[in-house]
């Protein structure tokens, strides 16, 4: 008779892959917050953007429905599972901390899921990315700094650029409010983190939530002196499960996003594209067929999405 004990049933599956969906689906670790800081960065800082020139709306098409349809082959792809992730609560004292706790705990998490979405989406979309680094302190110009950056790990440049605070000094429902100069400081500084890097996309971590941006503009220094556009959209750190954008699905659409050549750099306002935007090819000889212009996902047409005619850029 076999009395050999069953296996636990926790670790049956440690090494089976999983749907980059599922992957980004996770509870994220607790946060224990030790301390509360009282204000933003100082007015020392300096080559920011005046919060005069920005004008704020709602990235309201960044949602788990949209990003779903634009990446649905992608995100049903297989993984591995992360090694190494931390899952103990992190202890948060200040913004180094925070950025400490990144690194451990979402880095690790979306380094296989950002592997294989380049390896899908490289050839189709002609991307000159071979592959992606998560990197924290990333250098840019005018002695500034990005808190943690996704970068092209062959050329260095910057592909997603972030600024990291504590919810205790901001959070992004002010932005529903009438804003002042305080509550858009940290709009202005992700904003000039992508006007200087040149890319469009960013974020803001807090130990609250993510607020991904998508910023338009004119890129370098002289962007200081122009009208930006700032679209913003906030995930909660508590957001887990099936069918809900997480911050961990909403970093990992960022990164895709930018491995598209032509919708990475920063582009004047109002050239920006919607994300439910979609790409209608026809043939009198079959039905039209619709690609999303950012993945190139062949799919049926999701309700609500924006359609034109595809013609070659």
């Amino acid at each position: 008779m076999d009395i050999t004990s069953p296996a636990h049933p926790f670790a049956l599956n440690i090494h089976q892959e999983v749907s980059i969906r599922q992957a980004l689906a996770a509870r994220n670790l607790g946060l224990e917050l030790d301390g509360i800081q009282r204000t933003l960065w100082g007015r020392e800082t300096v080559f920011q953007l005046d919060p005069a020139s920005i004008q704020l709306s709602r990235w309201s098409d960044f949602s788990f429905e949209v990003l779903s349809a634009a990446y649905r082959d992608v995100l049903m792809a297989s993984v591995a599972p992360p090694v190494g992730v931390r899952q103990v609560p992190a202890q948060i004292k200040d913004t180094d901390s925070i950025r400490h706790m990144f690194q451990q705990h979402l880095t690790p998490r979306l380094k296989n899921p950002i592997d294989k979405g380049l390896e899908i989406l490289r050839d189709r979309l002609r991307s000159p990315v071979e592959g992606v680094d998560v990197v924290p302190e990333h250098r840019l110009v005018r002695n500034r700094k990005s808190a943690i950056t996704f970068r092209d790990e062959q050329s260095g440049n910057p592909l997603v650029v972030s600024c990291v605070l504590h919810a205790s000094t901001w959070r992004s429902s002010a932005l529903l409010l009438p804003a002042d100069e305080y509550t858009l400081l940290p709009i202005c500084r992700i904003a000039t983190n992508c006007l200087f890097s040149n890319t469009r996309y960013g974020f803001i971590l807090s130990t609250d939530e993510v607020v991904v941006v998508r910023v338009s503009g004119t890129p370098g220094d002289t962007g200081l002196s122009y009208p930006c556009h700032v679209e913003w959209q906030s995930v909660p750190w508590s957001a887990e499960g099936p069918g809900v954008l997480t911050v961990a699905m909403a970093l990992f659409c960022l990164s895709m996003m930018s491995l598209h050549p032509q919708h990475q750099s920063v582009c004047p306002p109002g050239a920006a594209r919607p994300l439910n935007f979609w790409w209608r090819s026809q043939s009198p000889v079959r039905a039209p067929t619709y690609a999303h212009h950012l993945s190139l996902q062949e799919s049926h047409l999701p309700a609500g999405a924006v359609v034109e005619d595809w013609r070659p850029i």
